[in-house]
């Protein structure tokens, strides 16, 4: 080998070494800070910083997306600071208050190295839910919540001020101090406690109104047109109102309000329950809320409301509470009927008479109620009761086809009117037929629902074979 060769080989391996330390020395100096592992599941943890709710001076709340506000204690409760009168939920101050006094994470991570890296990674930036807190013995603490840990149950991230340790806390303590002001703010009862003391319930928009009313035991729509209520929606109805709550409140209104910002300035929904031996209920609806619920206007105040707590009061219209059969009036109660057709005319009169049994006893059903039979006449003659009994169980078990526009025009002359008449009411019940086949019901003048004319036809066929 030549010395010239040798040099090369030389210079190669050279170049190698400080090739390879060079690499050794960028991978040192690009190695990241410590970072703290996720959390593994660790033995159950004591308060890590307890005190007495005696011993709080005040606390500082600082939700995420809420102005911050602050909690002092005073003669034994907490208040605003600077609203004492601010309605405050005393079950969530409480809570509150509690934590505040006895700091209890869940799970203890590792120990905490405060680096920026560490602060993005655990989810304790500039925004994140802090509390502070000054106590009456010149103490004070502060804590704050950080990212959703991988736990099994729902948890996250929290430090202690002055401690030297991560921690998982449940994020239901989070969620508690991650609430604006206003959602702690009380909020009023409307419920109704009996639904029997319910006396009317009406919905108004610009564009239209619908009420409702007691009629004994049943109710009836008065508004925009009268008419029978379906008792199933009824029931379901009757039900939301007694239990109808409001969810939390926004504000308090005055002159300052801006009522076009809740939607509340014009074009609103108006719902009002007439109660016995209360005021009535009148609540103000404004613009919606994320498709969910709605702003809502109630004496003084702007609360928010949910569509579900609302149930059908939000969207109340006539095909939705109107009674759907042909008739209302149950068969026991039927006294006269007057059945007319382009083609003939024909006038039952019903006597319901006790039923008797061969040894001359009464015959009483499963309620020891007399069981009574139909006496049928027609124009003066004893009929077969079955004819008209199976005529009338075919109306009432019709269910309707489609509903129709309240404004519609129909043909000047029915195809079939049935007049029903009990001892103080009676039912105008005339058949129209439609274009499509089916047959429009006017009941007492009004119209609603339209039938398969082909079911009406053969009730009638009934009838007219006896």
């Amino acid at each position: 080998m030549t010395a010239r060769n040798r040099r090369r080989i030389l210079l190669r391996i050279g170049g190698l070494a400080l090739l390879c330390l060079a690499l050794i020395v960028a991978l040192v100096m690009l190695k990241p800070p410590k970072v703290l592992p996720l959390p593994q599941p660790k033995e159950s943890l004591e308060a890590v910083f307890q005190t007495d709710i005696e011993n709080i001076c005040s606390f500082t709340v600082y939700p995420l997306n809420y102005p911050a506000y602050t909690l002092v204690q005073l003669d034994g409760h907490f208040a605003v600071e600077g609203q004492p009168d601010y309605p405050l939920k005393e079950t969530d101050i409480a809570f509150m208050a509690e934590h505040v006094a006895a700091v209890t994470p869940a799970e203890r991570v590792d120990e905490w190295v405060d680096t920026p890296l560490n602060r993005a990674n655990f989810g304790f930036d500039d925004k994140t839910v802090r509390v502070t807190a000054q106590l009456k013995d010149g103490r004070s603490i502060g804590f704050q919540f950080g990212a959703d840990a991988p736990t099994e149950t729902p948890s996250v991230y929290f430090l202690l001020d002055h401690d030297t340790y991560l921690y998982t806390i449940p994020a239901s303590v989070r969620d508690l101090f991650d609430q604006g002001l206003h959602f702690l703010h009380t909020v009023p009862d409307i419920s109704t406690a009996d639904t029997s003391d319910i006396l009317a319930i009406s919905v108004s928009t610009s564009e239209r109104s619908v009420r409702l009313l007691s009629v004994g035991t049943t109710w009836a729509l008065t508004e925009p047109l009268p008419y029978p209520a379906s008792s199933d929606t009824m029931q379901r109805l009757l039900s939301t109102v007694q239990q109808l709550r409001l969810a939390v409140f926004v504000t308090d209104i005055d002159d300052q309000t801006n009522l076009s910002s809740y939607g509340l300035a014009q074009d609103t929904t108006t719902i009002t329950i007439k109660r016995r031996d209360q005021a009535s209920l009148v609540l103000e609806l404004g613009a919606d809320i994320h498709g969910i619920g709605a702003y809502c206007a109630y004496e003084g105040a702007i609360y928010m409301v949910s569509y579900s707590a609302l149930g059908a009061l939000h969207h109340l219209d006539v095909q939705g509470v109107a009674f759907q059969g042909v008739t209302d009036i149950p068969f026991a109660d039927v006294k006269h009927v007057e059945i007319r057709t382009p083609e003939l005319s024909r006038k039952y009169s019903v006597q319901w008479v006790e039923r008797v049994a061969p040894n001359n006893q009464l015959v009483l059903d499963e309620n020891n109620q007399v069981q009574m039979d139909a006496k049928i006449m027609l124009e003066g003659t004893v009929v077969d009761a079955d004819a008209l009994a199976k005529f009338y169980q075919r109306l009432e078990a019709m269910q309707p086809a489609k509903p129709l526009p309240l404004d519609i025009d129909l043909s000047p002359t029915p195809k079939l009117t049935i007049s029903v008449y009990t001892k103080e009411d009676s039912r105008i019940l005339s058949f129209y037929a439609m274009d499509d086949g089916t047959m429009a019901l006017s009941m007492d003048g009004h119209v609603v629902w339209t039938y398969e004319g082909q079911a009406v036809e053969q009730a009638l066929k009934i009838l007219l074979n006896s």
